[in-house]
This record gives structure tokens, sequence and C-alpha cells, in this order.
């Protein structure tokens, strides 16, 4: 037989595992009906604030996803995909399939939506621009991008696209010549790398706002930005993204499952990113 001890430490370790459990329970129901917990996330001054979105209602079938490149965008439009075929929602799709998608959501790069509406789901690569975004998508559509961290982003798509002004760079690492050039152009001629902060370009900031180093203009453009996005899924929390992005459009848990897919394993030897590169990589985007 057990020590009274061991009882005791049984029956505490119970009682903490129920009132866990009914506290849980009490956060997520309010008045019978399942909510998400009042709280305010203003990282650096973004106002991302959930206590507007409410489970309850329709799930949300008016989606733009920001399909950045290598940002776990294909994980994440794959859901799209799944949930928009299910529905027979519309979608906005590429006229030329191997490109992927284009530089705007138009139909110079798109198939048109259908006479007199709007497109259901947009979650082709297209760069951000709300105002044209607007034309072509429901009002209330749902506004959802991707962000990786910035030096991972940067090698990740250095290492999938190859870039000959990169690999065609002679020597035993052409990264590290790269970003000294690239640095010593940002401090001869005030010009600024697309290739080093690529997710910038992708969501449309000006590119002043980092060739003429502007943090106050930097800092109303990021609270613009903000106002204007629903969900930010960031991919070194993609799990933990994905289940709140499923609470923000009320979907069954069954529409975010997802497995990693095209994962990149061919490295090239001589395409470097240690801690050399990544402190002068920092250095050239500010």
């Amino acid at each position: 037989m057990g020590s009274p001890k061991r009882y005791l430490n049984l029956m505490l370790l119970g009682c903490c595992l129920l009132f866990t459990w009914y506290s849980i329970r009490r956060s997520d129901r309010v008045n019978g009906r399942k909510t998400i917990p009042k709280q305010n996330f203003n990282t650096y001054g973004l106002p991302f604030r959930l206590s507007k979105y409410n489970v309850t209602g329709d799930p949300v079938d008016h989606i733009a996803f920001i399909k950045l490149p290598k940002a776990g965008s294909t994980t994440a439009q794959n859901i799209f995909l799944r949930y928009g075929d299910e529905k027979n929602l519309t979608f906005a799709l590429p006229s030329n399939p191997r490109r992927g998608g284009g530089e705007t959501l138009t139909k110079k790069f798109f198939f048109p939506p259908p006479r007199n509406g709007n497109y259901d789901i947009t979650c082709a690569h297209t760069k951000y621009n709300r105002k044209q975004f607007s034309t072509v998508l429901h009002k209330d559509t749902k506004y959802i991008g991707t962000v990786r961290e910035p030096f991972s982003h940067f090698q990740s798509s250095i290492r999938f696209k190859k870039p000959k002004n990169i690999v065609g760079i002679k020597g035993e690492n052409p990264v590290l010549e790269y970003l000294k050039t690239e640095l010593k152009n940002r401090n001869s001629i005030n010009r600024y790398s697309i290739t080093c902060n690529y997710m910038s370009d992708y969501y449309l900031f000006p590119r002043d706002l980092f060739a003429l180093d502007n943090e106050s203009e930097l800092q109303k453009h990021l609270q613009k930005f903000g106002n204007e996005m629903d969900m930010i899924l960031v991919l070194e929390y993609l799990d933990e993204s994905v289940v709140l992005m499923r609470r923000i459009l009320n979907w069954d848990l069954r529409h975010v499952l997802y497995a990693q897919l095209r994962v990149n394993k061919e490295h090239d030897p001589r395409l470097k990113f240690g801690p050399e590169e990544a402190k002068l990589h920092k250095t050239v985007l500010i």
C-alpha cells in the first residue's frame, strides 16, 4: 500500500488538473457561447486586437491571403484551396499557371472574376495592394499575410532561386561578397537592396522608408499596415498562427489540418549563411 503522503500528492495533482480544465472551459465560454479572450497584442505598436473577433456566427468565406514566397505560404495556400473547393467558392486563378500568380491582381495576370461579381478567395502569388484588391474582392474580406525572420527568409530565397547576381560571383563565399557590395552601395549611393528585404517589397512598403532611414514614416506605414491586415501568420510559430487563424475565420478544426511539404534539403556548399553573413545582412537592412 502507498504512503499517506503519496495519496495526498495525487489528490493535489488531481485538484490542479481539474482547476486548470475548469479555467480553460470558463475562458472559452461566455454566456454559453465560445469566444476569444479579449487581449491586446501591441508588439512594436501594431494594433492587432483580438477582442473584435468572436467565433460565433458563420464561417468566413471571403479571404485575401498574401502568398509571400518562401514563408510557409504554400502550406497556408493549400488550406485555403481545400476549404474553397469544398465550399464551391470563386478563386482568383493565374492565367499562366506556370507563373503561379502575378505582380498585380488584375486581368493581366489573372482570369477575371465572374461578371458583376468578385473573387471569394485569392491565395496565389501577388503583391499586396489594398486599393487594387478592393476592386475585385468583397467588402467583408479578411486579409491574411505571412512573415518570416528576415535573415532566414533571405537564406531560403537565395537557396531556392539561386539568383545569378549572387551564385555567379566567383569565390568560396558569394553571399558574403554580395552583402559587402550591397552595403557599399547603400553607404555610397543610398541604393536599397530588395533582395535583402523581399518581404517589405511584397507588401509594397515604399522603398524610401528604408533607403532614407525614415523611422517616423516607417512607423506610420507599419501602423497603417497593421490596421489593414486581419491576421499575420508567423512561420516560426506556424502551428500557433494557424490555430488563431481558425478562430478568426470560425472554421472547423479539420479545415486547417496540414503537413509540411516541399522542404528544400539541397544546399549549395558555396552558399554560406553564418553569423558574419547574418550580421552584415542586418546592417544592409537598417
